[in-house]
């Protein structure tokens, strides 16, 4: 019996020794352009804001209060605050909070020795942010939360305050330009309208209930700045 031996050409050696090499170089790339483009697809950045400007009040925000509190309200200076991630370079989720201070105005506080009052809410919000000319950046949100106003007065002859809580519904537009990679500052205006289910009252000392549904809105515009890490 006669062995047969098939000896191999030195093309067929070379494409043998590179097959090897080339294959682990292939797979190498591969997973590297799989975990950038996993890095690419799923960003994740920390957004820290803050805001304020001024917030005019849309409907009737003292109905239901004492008639002492009547036409007490020009408008609140808030402080806004807002904390979350944006995901997929676009979608955002955030927490927010604020407070804002009554205006005090003469023509509104007629005949009190004192007059003041605050409103305060927290809640989240959803938002969609897309990129423009420039540096520019346009952000729409949606949010929901509660929100709370106390408003008081005192005159010669009496002192009243009243409060009221409920649920608020929030719409916010802002443009904000990219100062660097992780700030950026701009205007927002947003419309807010709230539902309480009455008013606590205290004149003069005695505590009384408005019940009824409540609603009333808010028109609000200002100054953003936005920390993005």
């Amino acid at each position: 019996m006669v062995l047969m031996t098939h000896r191999r050409g030195p093309r067929a050696r070379l494409l043998s020794q590179l097959a090897l090499p080339a294959a682990a170089l292939l797979l190498t790339a591969s997973n590297a352009a799989r975990a950038q483009d996993s890095d690419d697809g799923f960003p994740v950045n920390v957004v820290l804001g803050a805001a304020s400007g001024y917030s005019v009040p849309l409907g009737s925000p003292e109905s239901g209060a004492p008639a002492a509190i009547s036409g007490l309200v020009p408008g609140f200076v808030p402080v806004e605050l807002e904390a979350g991630v944006q995901l997929w370079s676009h979608w955002r989720f955030l927490a927010y909070g604020g407070f804002a201070t009554l205006v005090r105005s003469r023509s509104h506080c007629t005949n009190a020795l004192d007059c003041g009052g605050f409103t305060a809410h927290v809640g989240g919000k959803v938002g969609y942010s897309f990129h423009g000319p420039g540096h520019w950046e346009f952000i729409v949100g949606l949010g929901a939360g509660w929100h709370q106003i106390h408003l008081s007065t005192t005159t010669a002859a009496t002192s009243a305050e009243a409060t009221a809580a409920g649920v608020e519904g929030i719409l916010e537009l802002a443009a904000l330009y990219q100062l660097d990679p992780v700030l950026a500052m701009g205007a927002f205006v947003s419309a807010g309208i709230v539902s309480s289910s009455g008013w606590t009252n205290v004149v003069d000392g005695e505590t009384s209930q408005a019940p009824g549904n409540h609603v009333d809105g808010s028109l609000n515009f200002g100054v953003k700045l936005e920390l993005r890490l």
